[in-house]
């Protein structure tokens, strides 16, 4: 009978708390919405703008389920570092007029 294996409690990874005093803001700590798509294939260049979908770009909201227009994008690329506010082209036109009522 094989001897089981000796219990290891893992630590979860350490993420700073958004405003901590010791971290410089960034600009997608200071947004509500953040970018996201369906795509498989979304790449962000070195200047953080989305290159490289072909579907249109969504806003989300941290913490929620869906899209600002409403679908469900919990399957979906989320682009944590890419404010929505950033996006120009190719974004979904009810997400920019949900974003602008906000």
């Amino acid at each position: 009978m094989r001897e089981a294996a000796p219990s290891v409690r893992r630590r979860g990874r350490e993420f700073p708390v958004l405003g901590s005093a010791d971290l410089a803001p960034s600009p997608s700590t200071l947004t509500d919405f953040f970018a996201t798509t369906p795509e498989r294939r979304a790449f962000v260049d070195g200047e953080g703008r989305l290159t490289g979908t072909t579907g249109r770009i969504h806003a989300k909201a941290m913490g929620t389920g869906t899209t600002v227009c409403g679908r469900n994008a919990s399957s979906w690329v989320k682009f944590w570092e890419v404010p929505f506010s950033t996006i120009l082209v190719k974004a979904c036109p009810d997400c920019l007029e949900g974003v602008r009522e906000y």
